[in-house]
């Protein structure tokens, strides 16, 4: 991907070849990018993010279903080249009692 591409699918998963989190009953999913200069950074929620529902091979292995998510960027989001870093942020409010987590941080590169 490079500065000013759009409509790229990334994939973030919660570990590989079935050793994930399941999120199949999640009530809330976002990730939250954080730019190269780590000052620029947006946050896209559920209606967005979309919970993988089939096995999905990667680079390093597979996501199963249920344990990854998939975001298409928009245009005007990527306007830095660099290391980017991402995050997952699962809530499932039916839980009892409620669940939320924040995932480690994953990383990606954009070119020029």
């Amino acid at each position: 991907m490079n500065v000013g591409d759009y409509g790229n699918t990334y994939y973030f998963g919660t570990g590989f070849n079935g050793n994930g989190f399941d999120m199949t009953d999640y009530t809330n999913l976002a990730l939250t990018f954080t730019a190269p200069d780590n000052v620029i950074t947006f946050e896209v929620e559920s209606s967005d993010v979309t919970l993988g529902s089939t096995n999905q091979a990667v680079r390093g292995g597979t996501f199963n279903a249920h344990q990854y998510v998939i975001y298409n960027f928009l245009q005007g989001q990527i306007t830095q080249a660099g290391r980017w870093k991402v995050r997952l942020t699962y809530e499932q409010d039916t839980a009892v009692p409620p669940i939320s987590f924040t995932s480690e941080i994953g990383t990606f590169v954009v070119g020029t």
